[in-house]
């Protein structure tokens, strides 16, 4: 009998972590988009260069974004860039959960 509730007990902290990373996966992705994203904002002179930076920062991260997604304004040294996107986190078919994630950084 202690075996099964040692069993029961292990399994259920697995379940605990195992929802705690796939929850928290989206917001890690969020924050490392966003430290890159204001970066490129920060640094980046060329206007042409920064989509593309953009863009490959995303596809790194597993961002879920196209070109039209990103907006871009501004002038020389002093960026805007906007974003949005949605993730969908399923677990085990019983729960699931939309995030909707924006940046806006620069000016």
């Amino acid at each position: 009998m202690k075996v099964f509730k040692a069993l029961l007990c292990l399994a259920i902290f697995v379940l605990i972590v195992y929802s705690g990373i796939q929850l928290g996966r989206p917001y890690y992705r969020y924050y490392a988009f966003k430290a890159k994203v204001e970066d490129i904002s920060r640094f980046e002179e060329n206007a042409d260069k920064i989509l593309p930076a953009v863009m490959e920062q995303a596809q790194e991260i597993g961002i879920p974004i196209t070109e039209t997604d990103v907006i871009i304004s501004g002038s020389k040294g002093r960026y805007a860039i906007e974003t949005s996107w949605t993730e969908t986190v399923n677990l085990f078919d019983i729960y699931e959960h939309t995030y909707n994630f924006q940046i806006q950084v620069g000016k």
